[in-house]
């Protein structure tokens, strides 16, 4: 693993794991995150999922992103975290017991069923566990925010592939909102500006072609599979150095809520 840190600004190359959480609610995918600002030319951002933390954990806190994939039937015993986590189901279903009943080594039928492009919040300190009762394979992003360094997860027809992780040395305090966005550059000069008013971290992860990510003291170029942090505060401009499409996964933490139009639905009950 590589890493360069200056001006608050973190690049690690390597792919690594992930985290959110708040209160156990759901919310589908959204078109946009952009609140209705106008993007550069070249530039699509995808909402994935936003959800509102109050309190948000002290920092430091471990943030990360990982993707989990769940054979038909496999199966990821109760799990108990310090930290908010968010699943969001990329394809497929997955169903999710938590409490008490998340404590039995299979989960229970009467879980809730996260369908794709869905996505639960479970609090921290919260039992849960996870399976696939359809016939094709789960695509899961986890994120989370951790006290402690979060474990890979080892269970038969789980697939764990680690995406990004860091310490955020800054938090917002109180309420704030996570919000996972999938932004897509053309090739050529399409950049996204992060400017010095952002008052919580961002994780990269390339999905797709070649970052170029510029800063105070800082200009480097991460291909697919690598990840950057940029911590509160800090200038950050990422644009596509490569000649194809550039796709990024990207965790946020801002007590700005972005997307006014994003609800949150009640407890345990996923929506499409």
């Amino acid at each position: 693993m590589r890493r360069s840190t200056i001006t608050g600004v973190l690049v690690t190359v390597v792919a690594l794991l992930a985290v959110v959480g708040g209160g156990l609610r759901s919310i589908a995918a959204q078109d946009t995150g952009t609140g209705g600002a106008q993007l550069p030319e070249g530039v699509a951002v995808a909402t994935l999922g936003r959800q509102e933390i109050d309190p948000m954990p002290a920092a430091p806190t471990f943030l990360g992103l990982a993707r989990l994939t769940y054979a038909p039937g496999a199966t990821v015993p109760a799990l108990r975290a310090d930290g908010p986590t968010i699943l969001h189901v990329e394809t497929g279903s997955l169903t999710v017991q938590t409490g008490e009943a998340a404590g039995q080594a299979t989960p229970t039928a009467d879980g809730a069923a996260v369908n794709e492009g869905q996505q639960l919040l479970i609090p921290a300190n919260t039992s849960f566990a996870t399976r696939n009762d359809g016939t094709e394979p789960a695509s899961v992003l986890r994120v989370v925010l951790y006290q402690s360094a979060p474990e890979p997860v080892a269970a038969p027809g789980i697939t764990f592939q680690r995406l990004a992780a860091e310490v955020a040395p800054t938090l917002p305090s109180g309420r704030a909102f996570v919000t996972v966005n999938r932004l897509t550059l053309t090739a050529g000069a399409s950049t996204v500006t992060r400017t010095q008013q952002a008052d919580g971290p961002d994780l990269a992860y390339v999905e797709v072609g070649t970052l170029g990510l510029a800063g105070p003291g800082i200009d480097v170029t991460l291909s697919a599979g690598n990840t950057a942090f940029v911590d509160a505060g800090v200038d950050a401009r990422a644009r596509n150095a490569g000649f194809g499409p550039l796709v990024l996964l990207v965790v946020s933490v801002s007590t700005e809520a972005g997307d006014a139009g994003i609800s949150t639905p009640e407890a345990g009950t996923p929506t499409s």
